[in-house]
């Protein structure tokens, strides 16, 4: 999701690269060195990047479906793709861009990798970054599937949307023990799967638009039934300020979950609160 443009500010042309997470980097041409970064300046760069990604959004949501893997800015002098678009209304605060990420969610259905092994499913990452920013933005995403599961080699009939109310009305219902099948008919699919390490670190990850949004991890045996469940408050999708540091993203460019720093949840590093529910 990275953001790089060329910016001409007090008659010194700077280089911006805006990353998925963390700061900027703002380097001066003249000397190849990184710019001091003033309010103004921020200010001015914060401007730019709004006003850009609000138009290449509206852009890119109007573009044919099968176009829309093809985009480029219009600036050429601009780097960006889908996923900047996708990400950054969320990080600016884009509140304009709802309608325009409402649309996307439903329409991004088309998977960019899948996985197999004992279960087959494929990835909608970009669906999944967009339902991230509407959360970001205060709104809740329908929570069409970010994943999908095969049969034999064969795409599964498409499961309706379990909405973040349903879902946290319904984890209560699983047990310790409970077969994958079931989590999946509560819960519909889950935001994100993790296999782990090894085998006995499977999980499935959950992002729950309750009152206070929350994200669950179901934790698994190696035989796929549930062996516990926790709620991490605030949701994962919140950003690099659930450490400390604020260098770790539990969330990578992908939305897919950093296992690295996931091993951290239960050290004292983080930040939130986590509840076990089994």
């Amino acid at each position: 999701q990275v953001l790089g443009y060329v910016f001409e500010h007090n008659q010194n042309p700077l280089f911006v690269i805006h990353p998925w997470w963390g700061s900027r980097l703002v380097v001066s041409f003249d000397d190849l060195a990184p710019h001091p970064v003033s309010i103004e300046l921020l200010e001015r760069l914060v401007s730019f990047e709004r006003s850009f990604v609000m138009s290449e959004l509206e852009r890119y949501t109007n573009l044919q479906p099968k176009k829309r893997k093809l985009y480029t800015p219009k600036q050429k002098s601009i780097y960006a793709c889908e996923e900047t678009l996708l990400h950054l209304p969320g990080v600016l605060q884009l509140m304009e861009a709802i309608p325009f990420l409402q649309i996307l969610e439903e329409e991004l259905n088309d998977d960019e990798g899948s996985c197999h092994g004992t279960f087959a499913y494929r990835m909608f990452p970009r669906r999944q970054l967009a339902q991230i920013s509407l959360r970001r933005l205060g709104t809740h995403p329908r929570c069409f599937p970010a994943t999908q599961f095969l049969e034999g080699g064969e795409i599964e009939k498409v499961v309706p949307p379990v909405d973040g109310v349903t879902r946290h009305e319904r984890i209560p219902e699983i047990e310790r023990g409970a077969p994958l099948t079931q989590v999946y008919q509560l819960l519909g699919a889950p935001d994100y799967v993790d296999r782990g390490r090894s085998r006995s670190q499977n999980f499935w990850r959950y992002d729950v638009d309750s009152e206070s949004p929350y994200t669950l991890l179901v934790w698994l045996r190696e035989d796929f039934t549930v062996t516990e469940m926790t709620k991490y408050t605030p949701a994962f999708w919140h950003g690099p300020h659930l450490f400390p540091s604020s260098e770790h993203s539990l969330l990578d460019h992908d939305s897919a979950t950093v296992v690295g720093f996931s091993e951290e949840l239960d050290d004292g590093t983080f930040t939130g609160k986590q509840i076990e529910l089994l």
